[in-house]
């Protein structure tokens, strides 16, 4: 078994070879690009849809509201007053590669 954790207390300290430090940083690399590309797939097929949610939170400064679908979508509307816990319904509009971009409908 090939262990990469050198954490005390922790069993795997014990088996070995460890990974090297190198090879972990860059399968967390790859990882981490492969989910953002999937995310991102995931977002595009998402736009135009309209679904139920739920509002978070309001970013007073810059006027919009953070909503949560149905199917976790993290969705950005621009609403001046909107406050959180509120069921709605949006329309998802666009993304910026992180987060769904909407309108309520």
């Amino acid at each position: 078994d090939v262990c990469s954790s050198d954490l005390d207390g922790v069993p795997s300290t014990r088996l070995g070879p460890k990974v090297d430090p190198r090879i972990v940083k860059l399968r967390s690399t790859a990882l981490h690009e492969v989910s953002a590309r999937l995310w991102r797939r995931f977002l595009d097929r998402q736009i135009d849809a309209t679904r139920p949610a739920v509002s978070l939170q309001r970013a007073k400064a810059e006027g919009w509201v953070e909503l949560l679908t149905d199917n976790y979508v993290p969705v950005r509307v621009e609403h001046p007053t909107l406050d959180g816990n509120q069921d709605l319904r949006v329309r998802i509009t666009g993304h910026d590669g992180r987060h769904a971009v909407g309108v309520l409908a």
